[in-house]
Formats: structure tokens, C-alpha cells, sequence
């Protein structure tokens, strides 16, 4: 029952922190691209040019907003005292994942080479990369995992 629970704090949150903003951005950009169509259509340079430079403006707001939302997913599931044992890497892209998941896991390797950081189970230390399924991925089909594992080989 813990699981589903988690899980369904996991998919609020990646509403909450993710989805929401981004809808309504995306209805802008839309209305922006519609507007574009209709200058195009009754020749209306002046107000091309506005509504392509709107739509620029708001893409690059997209992509800062979700750059944003995949920062306060990964600080809402990991938590500083735990990031020394796993990584939970739900909402993030792919290549943005990967990069993290490697930088704890060299961030990890200098800790136990130092002392700063202990092994975890004997003289071994066990670190978890929690990928997701990739429910929310363009494709429906997770691709963090496969990279994780490509870029660990």
C-alpha cells in the first residue's frame, strides 16, 4: 500500500510541479502559432512578425519553466540525507538524468574514497538510480533506464 501511495504522491507532484505550467504555456505558444497562421493568411506583415516574436519569447519560457519543474521534482525526491544511498530520477529528460545520476555517483565513489562517506552494506556500498517507466515521455516508453545502463557500461 506504500508503494501506490508513493506513487501516487510521485504523479501529484509531477502534475503539481510539471504539468500545470506547463498546460498553460502551452496554450499561449498555441494561441501564438494560431495567430501567426492568421497573419500569414491576410498578408498582415507587421503582425507576423509580433506574433513570431511572441512565440519565441514564449518557447524560451517553456524551456526555462520545465528546466525549473525537473529541478523541484529532483529536490522534492531526494532528500540531502539520503542522496548519499540513491537517486530518484522521475521527471527528468534523459540526457539531464544520466548527467545527474553520474555526477552523484562520482560525487559517492570520491566520499568513500576519502572517508566522508561510508560503505553502505561491509566493506561494499550499494547505490540505487531510480528511473521511472517514462509514463510522461513524448514516446509513453521509458528511455532513462537504457541510457543509465548504456552510460554505466
Amino acid at each position: 500500500m506504500r508503494i501506490n501511495n508513493q506513487s501516487a504522491t510521485i504523479q501529484d507532484k509531477y502534475h503539481e510541479y510539471r504539468l500545470a505550467p506547463l498546460e498553460e504555456l502551452q496554450l499561449k505558444i498555441d494561441k501564438a502559432s494560431r495567430q501567426i497562421f492568421a497573419a500569414q493568411h491576410t498578408g498582415d506583415d507587421q503582425a507576423m512578425m509580433q506574433a513570431i516574436e511572441n512565440l519565441s519569447k514564449l518557447d524560451d519560457k517553456y524551456k526555462k519553466e520545465e528546466s525549473n519543474a525537473e529541478d523541484r521534482i529532483l529536490n522534492y525526491l531526494n532528500s540531502p540525507d539520503m542522496i548519499d544511498l540513491f537517486i530518484d530520477l522521475h521527471g527528468q529528460k534523459v540526457l539531464n538524468g544520466v548527467q545527474i545520476a553520474l555526477y552523484h555517483l562520482e560525487r559517492v565513489r570520491d566520499g568513500l574514497k576519502d572517508g566522508s562517506i561510508r560503505p553502505n552494506w561491509q566493506n561494499f556500498h550499494i547505490y540505487k538510480i531510480i528511473c521511472g517507466a517514462g509514463k510522461h515521455s513524448k514516446s509513453g516508453k521509458g528511455m532513462l533506464k537504457t541510457k543509465m545502463k548504456e552510460a554505466l557500461d
